[in-house]
């Protein structure tokens, strides 16, 4: 997940504010240290461009 958020340059905050969590909570998710909703992992998969939100599970965060 972080290295899609990087390659569509965006900052943890940016991704932040389009889901509606704190920019920690990014970082959290991309850490594997906070659990990604199913509502979170679909607005995160629209924002990185990506066709399933499943695949962010698969990304590991």
């Amino acid at each position: 997940m972080k290295q899609l958020r990087i390659e569509k340059k965006l900052t943890q905050q940016d991704l932040a504010v389009v889901i509606g969590v704190h920019r920690s909570t990014i970082g959290n998710m991309e850490d594997n240290r906070s659990k990604i909703t199913k509502e979170q992992a679909q607005k995160i998969a629209k924002v990185l461009g990506l066709k399933e939100a499943e695949d962010i599970y698969v990304l590991g965060g």
